[in-house]
């Protein structure tokens, strides 16, 4: 095991007015919605129309009260109806349960770096010793988290808390108390082990978690390693840094995304499709489930990041973008350039004034490191404003050190250049909006004003930014709805007794994952080809690790285009990366200025840019955006990924913002905009969707999704179980017993809608009327029946297993069951063998040997032998006619002439 380290996170002490019920009982909330559905109001939407509040505030108190008690859902109606506890809530008299409440000020710790909230008993006071202290780090504060998203992270800090304290009681609702009694200096400390690794193949640092501290989720373990990213990138000579670097282990770092977990579950499905038996079948299962719910967790997020994106046109375009964002601004306004030409400032003065006397708010952030100056032109038309618009307009003299080219509008869209929007070149960008078919706002928009805050000069004055909907009037409409199920198909369960017949579980188990794994690929497939793409906001430290992970990731496409070059960025690591890219089949794009400073380029470099203008896909000048676009996904922003690093020599840390943007159509439309008309081959320069995104081999197309007894019966096989086995499976189906029922046949229609809707190893599974198992008295009559050539196979193998075993008697019961197909055993001859085992048989001997007397030499052999057996086992004439009958005449040809003797032999004793 590699060696691990401990990190010490400096944590903001805050106290929060906690709200406190009955962890049994309802809220006043609750108790007015018991009240209303006992009114009638039966329904989520309704409540949510009845009490104006968002419906996914609605569906965290409905679902609070049905998991306590209080509901009952009818899934046919999607309806609530109350229980008897709710009744006890609503009754009048003495024994009605009344609502106990509290209000406590609780501390409690909040990591700005994680954006989590922990208990106040995790910190302590110093750091461990021998712990790595983080610097204080400068991020959002706890009162920029959402109301609900506070709500959640102080239930949870509580629960956790509770479990050794044993306070049994639950979170009604939380707010902040007077800022007195949470200072900023008050700082307590937690930590967290994780191991650093030094990725060989990239060069990526990454302190990666050995476990997760409670309430981190993928989300704090995101900001967690792009603060680490961060202050690598930006405080390279601290001595958190020193001692950071010190520890790390050469090992690969693995990117936490759609791509790598879609490969761990291809790992795992592995012999799906072949193996009878699995070893270690339920730690397979386990693997399964965590991976699946990962993915699961991943494509939701997706799906909620999606907005409506659209590329700009350098000069024009960014022009008329910018101007249309001021028009419709209506409670305030972010500017971001590294520079602000009075030239390209001026035409916009007259709408910003005019957006100033609608009321709306005007935040400005200028110049790209510490010492920088705005031009005296643009200084003195700025503070104009802000003298004539007291209160209105944000801005500061003193410089924000951040590289963004950024303008927003409310909380509903924004536009996101390379280079700054108020200079004489702009560059090309990205305008988000919410989507076509919903008024909800972008989430990356709300991230870009929480970064603003972040950057703004000033603490205190930041607080006065705008992020929560309800600063922008939209309380209770444009709020996020939560999101539905998108899966159709839930995991298979792993009973208790499922080794009682491993090799029939497992049939339904594979199968069963092999919908899940299949419906979770279209779903990845999805993200990348749905309608609107996949829009997320990154800086600093995340934009840094996106853009190294794009770069690395590629499989078949890559584009580097930059408006600066330098040496220290074009080394022999991008050129072995780009080369190998390009030596396996990909295509490499790569545009930049000439590398200046009369250094000499690095011999691998040099070598690679000659083998890409050879290929045609070099261009050298400055490119129209600062991009990666590595196959169906880009980045887009401020940072430079061949130019300088996140600091100026002697000027500190700048600050760096874009947009990570996954979609095939966007993408290979923001690729024409940088001068690469064909991203896809043919499928780019179409205008169409784009080409599938395929992540995986073929692994999970292969596993076979029938789980029907028949192929159960044939895994037994293929796994040597034994004859006796296979027979008393294959007659139960044949028979319509046993094996057919275990199955759960279904008699009507059904769907996959819920999680409980089939019982047995598939978990939900579509029903409706089962061909598999339908009458096989009368399964002739049923050409259509996709599994009668298994019927038929097993039919004859059951019959060829009772005459090798002898058993007569069973195949001449079982032949006219099972019905006759072509080269199937005839009854007759089933019959003549009958006095082999059992007798006397009488005279339906002689008429199924008269029956035969045109068959083949063999089956008349068998009714010759049959016949004597009759004869001189169990007396009677009837063999004795039947054995006259096969050893005279036409008969009698081309029977075996020992088999003739025999049987004249005997006659000859009862004649």
């Amino acid at each position: 095991m590699s060696e691990t380290t401990l990190v010490a996170l400096p944590c903001r002490v805050i106290t929060l007015r906690v709200e406190l019920g009955s962890e049994e009982g309802a809220s006043t909330l609750e108790e007015l919605v018991l009240a209303a559905v006992a009114g009638g109001r039966t329904t989520v939407d309704s409540l949510g129309d009845l009490f104006s509040l968002p419906r996914r505030l609605m569906l965290d108190v409905v679902h609070a009260l049905w998991s306590r008690g209080f509901l009952a859902v009818d899934f046919t109606s999607h309806t609530l109806e109350g229980t008897p506890a709710a009744e006890a809530v609503l009754g009048d008299g003495d024994g009605a349960q009344t609502v106990a409440t509290s209000v406590d000020a609780r501390k409690f710790l909040f990591d700005p770096v994680t954006e989590t909230i922990l208990p106040y008993r995790d910190g302590s006071v110093r750091a461990p010793l021998g712990a790595l202290e983080m610097p204080v780090a400068r991020g959002v504060s706890a009162e920029d988290l959402p109301q609900t998203e506070l709500l959640r992270a102080v239930r949870r800090a509580v629960a956790e808390d509770r479990r050794d304290r044993g306070v049994r009681r639950r979170v009604l609702n939380v707010s902040f108390t007077n800022p007195v009694l949470s200072p900023p200096e008050a700082v307590r400390w937690s930590t967290v082990e994780v191991v650093v690794k030094r990725d060989p193949g990239s060069g990526q640092i990454a302190a990666v978690p050995v476990e997760a501290p409670p309430g981190w989720g993928r989300r704090g373990a995101q900001l967690f390693q792009a603060h680490i990213t961060h202050l690598l990138h930006t405080r390279p000579e601290s001595a958190f840094v020193k001692k950071l670097l010190n520890r790390q282990v050469p090992e690969v770092v693995r990117p936490d995304t759609l791509k790598e977990l879609i490969r761990d579950l291809e790992q795992l499905a592995e012999g799906l499709d072949e193996a009878p038996e699995l070893p270690d079948l339920p730690g397979r299962h386990h693997a399964l489930e965590i991976r699946t719910n990962q993915l699961r967790e991943q494509i939701s997020e997706a799906r909620r990041s999606r907005c409506g994106a659209q590329r700009v046109a350098p000069g024009a375009g960014v022009g008329y973008v910018v101007g249309d964002l001021i028009d419709r601004a209506e409670h305030q306004l972010v500017l971001a350039a590294p520079t602000i030409a009075y030239e390209a400032l001026n035409p916009l003065l007259p709408g910003i004034e005019e957006a100033l006397k609608r009321g709306v708010t005007l935040v400005l952030l200028w110049g790209d490191h510490p010492s920088a100056k705005l031009e005296p032109r643009s200084e003195t038309a700025l503070f104009d404003l802000k003298a004539r618009y007291a209160g209105k307009v944000l801005l500061e003299k003193r410089s924000s050190s951040s590289a963004a080219s950024l303008l927003i509008c409310d909380n509903r869209a924004a536009y996101v250049g390379s280079r700054g929007f108020l200079s004489a070149e702009t560059g090309a960008g990205v305008l988000v909006e919410p989507s076509e078919d919903t008024d909800t706002p972008p989430l990356c928009v709300a991230d870009l004003l929480s970064w603003v805050r972040r950057v703004y000069p000033y603490w205190d004055t930041a607080q006065s930014i705008a992020i929560a909907p309800d600063d922008f009037g939209r309380t209770g409409r444009g709020v996020p709805a939560e999101p539905a199920r998108w899966w159709r198909w839930g995991p298979p369960e792993l009973p208790e007794g499922w080794d009682e017949d491993p090799v029939g579980f497992q049939v339904g188990w594979a199968a069963a994952w092999g919908r899940v794994l299949r419906e979770l690929v279209d779903a990845v497939n999805d993200v990348h080809r749905g309608a609107d793409p996949v829009v997320r906001a990154v800086w600093d430290g995340a934009y840094a690790e996106v853009v190294g992970r794009l770069v690395a990731s590629a499989g078949e496409r890559l584009a580097v285009t930059d408006d600066r070059a330098e040496h220290e960025a074009c080394d022999e690591t991008l050129a072995v990366r780009l080369r190998r890219l390009r030596e396996a089949g990909g295509v490499v794009h790569l545009q930049h200025p000439s590398l200046s400073g009369g250094r000499r380029t690095a011999t691998a470099y040099d070598a690679l840019l000659k083998a890409l203008k050879t290929d045609g896909t070099l261009r050298v000048g400055k490119a129209r955006a600062r991009a990666v676009l590595s196959d169906h996904e880009m980045v887009a922003g401020s940072h430079h990924p061949v130019g300088h690093g996140a600091t100026r020599p002697g000027q500190g840390a700048v600050a760096q913002v874009g947009l990570h943007i996954v979609g095939t159509s966007f993408t290979a439309d923001f690729a024409r905009e940088l001068g690469i008309p064909e991203w896809f081959g043919a499928a780019g320069d179409s205008g169409g969707p784009g080409p599938e995104y395929h992540p995986t081999a073929g692994v999970f197309a292969a596993i076979p999704l029938d789980d029907d007894p028949w192929t159960a019966l044939a895994q037994r096989e293929r796994a040597g179980r034994g004859a006796e086995e296979l027979r008393r499976y294959a007659a139960a189906l044949l028979m319509g017993q046993g094996g057919g029922e275990s199955q759960g046949d279904a008699e009507g229609p059904g769907d996959a809608e819920g999680p409980g809707d089939a019982e047995g190893p598939g978990g939900t599974e579509e029903q409706g009327t089962d061909p598999h198992h339908a009458d096989p008295l009368h399964s002739g009559s049923h050409p259509a029946d996709p599994h009668r050539s298994d019927s038929e196979r097993w039919s004859r193998w059951l019959l060829e297993d009772a005459w090798r075993r002898g058993a007569f008697m069973e195949a001449y019961l079982l032949t006219p069951l099972l019905g006759g197909g072509p080269g199937a055993l005839s009854v007759e001859l089933a019959a003549v063998a009958l006095p082999l085992e059992h007798g006397p048989f009488g005279e339906q001997l002689f008429f199924s040997t008269l029956a035969l007397e045109a068959a083949p030499p063999e089956q008349r052999t068998v009714a010759l032998a049959g016949a004597v057996a009759e004869m001189l086992l169990h007396g009677g004439d009837t063999g004795r006619l039947a054995c006259r009958h096969l050893t005279e005449g036409a008969p009698a040809a081309g029977l075996p002439t020992a088999w003739l003797e025999l049987a004249r032999a005997a006659r000859a004793c009862f004649e």
